[in-house]
This record gives structure tokens, sequence and C-alpha cells, in this order.
């Protein structure tokens, strides 16, 4: 359950949020199943925040910062969440599908289970993120040079477009350089 005193300070909006987070660095944000569905959130400072089950789909988070949140079963379908700081966040089992995610850094970022489903994921960083079990079915703008850095492939579930022709012999070079055995 959300700490009821910082789910109404987040309500007052994004300036009073930033404002409390830069004098109270110390404190980990308790919004468990926080419904900020609909608003407009750009820039929040949402790092390091307990968010599991939080509501914000359709909503604007354009350049906000979730690094080392965590969004278990987050609500996030078709919000805006360009450019948004995920770094080293959980968002195992979240449903992101339609979101916009172009230009977001996933990086060391905790995917697995979650619903990526038609999401735009033009120019976004998956650099040591772990996707297994990730539906990434329908999403646009993913390729594989963006792929080539995630963790986990082997149990994604990938666009038909990484399927085939140049993009299918991509997906096998980088599946057999990682069950290359290692030489000392």
């Amino acid at each position: 359950m959300a700490d009821k005193k910082l789910a109404s300070l987040l309500s007052e909006g994004v300036k009073t949020w930033n404002g409390w987070r830069r004098d109270h660095p110390q404190v980990i944000p308790e919004l468990r199943g926080a419904n900020l569905s609909g608003r407009d959130m750009r820039f929040v400072n949402l790092r390091g925040a307990n968010l599991p089950e939080a509501q914000a789909c359709r909503s604007d988070l354009t350049r906000a910062d979730f690094s080392e949140a965590e969004l278990e079963r987050a609500d996030l379908r078709e919000a805006n969440l360009a450019g948004v700081k995920f770094r080293c966040a959980s968002l195992c089992w979240a449903d992101l599908s339609k979101a916009d995610l172009r230009y977001a850094d996933l990086s060391g970022t905790a995917l697995i289970g979650a619903n990526l489903r038609s999401a735009n994921l033009s120019e976004t960083s998956f650099f040591g993120a772990v996707l297994s079990g990730a539906d990434l079915r329908g999403a646009q703008g993913l390729t594989w040079e963006q792929l080539g850095h995630a963790i986990g492939l082997e149990e994604a579930q990938l666009p038909e477009y990484l399927h085939t022709g140049r993009h299918f012999w991509a997906k096998f070079a980088i599946k057999s350089a990682l069950q290359r055995p290692k030489t000392a």
C-alpha cells in the first residue's frame, strides 16, 4: 500500500514532488499501487522508489527518472516513456504494451516476463537488460543491434520481422557466440 502522505505529495505535481525529493534524498518512497494514470508527470524523479503494481497507463512520463526503482507488475500501457531512465530498475511482469519508449535507457533493467507488445523501442538502450520471457511481438523500431547487448533473448518473444532474412542470421550469430565455450 502506498504511503498516503507521499501519494498526496506526488499528486500535487512534479515541481512539488521533485523539490521534496531534493530535500529528502535518503527517503525511499513507498508508492505500491499508486495511481498515476493519465497524468502529466514529465521529468518526475522516482529514482529508487517502490512502485510495484503502480497504475500509470496513458501517462506522460517523458524524461522521468525511474533508475533503481521497483516497478514489478506496474501498468504502463500506452504511456509516453520517451527518454525515461530505467537504469537498473525492475520491470518484471510489467505491462508496457503500446508504450512509447523511444530513447529510453533500460540498461541493466530486469524485464523478465514484461509485456512490450507493440511498444515503440526506437533507439532504446538494452545494454545488460534481462529480457527472459519478455513479449516483444509487434514492437516497433527494435533492431538486433539493440538486442545484441541484452541478456535472455532465447526466452523472449520477438517481433516477426526479426525472424526473417538477415535479421534471422544476425540472431543465429549472436546466439552462437553466446553458446561458445570461453577459452582461457
